[in-house]
């Protein structure tokens, strides 16, 4: 009986050291990638600074007037801003394209979980972008709120309370949202390049194991 204790205890040592060194050998290659995909973050907020810049101190009902307001600070920002986006689109959507490339090359290295809240984040920016132009010809600015496929992409990656509190804003709601998706990110990071991923890894191979040393007896 001792004997078969100690053999499954040996086994399950074994494992656990040899997923240890596994997790050290790779978390070294995996910093490099995190490090890539977060300057791609930072890319992704400076070609979509114009965005940011309007959200940032405009009322969503401010915004969705800019094209029909004829007060001087609309038309203000019609013309250094407004124009300058719709202007650059091009040249942007390319920018993001070329970003977007780039982590999918970093798919197998950065994991599942952080590959799909990347490309929540990359939709949700582009497309609250796309939105303040795309009516412009019909004096209209669409703010990100108002677009139905934005709402279903944060649905799927926000529980229900933060995307009631980002609805519920009237003032900074882009902003808001950007730093939830930010922050379930570097959440992920943290669990990935920390060790806990490795320990809760861990935990299954162990479960696993001593389910297979079940079968054997």
């Amino acid at each position: 009986m001792k004997g078969e204790i100690d053999r499954k205890n040996n086994l399950i040592s074994q494992l656990l050291t040899t997923h240890s060194n596994s997790f050290n050998i790779a978390n070294t290659k995996k910093i490099e990638h995190i490090e890539k995909f977060w300057n791609s973050i930072i890319q992704i907020r400076e070609i979509n600074y114009g965005t940011e810049f309007i959200y940032s101190f405009l009322l969503d009902s401010e915004i969705e007037k800019l094209y029909t307001d004829q007060g001087i600070g609309s038309k203000n920002i019609r013309e250094q801003y407004l124009t300058k986006i719709s202007a650059n689109y091009s040249d942007t959507s390319d920018k993001a394209s070329k970003i977007k490339s780039e982590i999918d090359k970093q798919r197998p290295f950065i994991g599942e979980k952080l590959f799909s809240l990347f490309y929540v984040y990359f939709t949700f920016s582009m497309r609250s972008t796309y939105l303040l132009i795309k009516d412009s010809s019909q004096g209209k600015c669409n703010i990100w709120k108002s677009d139905s496929a934005l709402i279903k992409n944060l649905q799927d990656n926000l529980n229900e309370a933060e995307l009631e509190y980002l609805k519920s804003k009237d003032f900074g709601s882009y902003q808001t949202a950007i730093a939830l998706l930010e922050a379930k990110m570097t959440n992920e990071i943290h669990y990935s390049l920390t060790g806990e991923e490795a320990v809760d890894n861990s935990i299954k191979q162990v479960e696993k194991l001593e389910s297979l040393l079940k079968l054997t007896k």
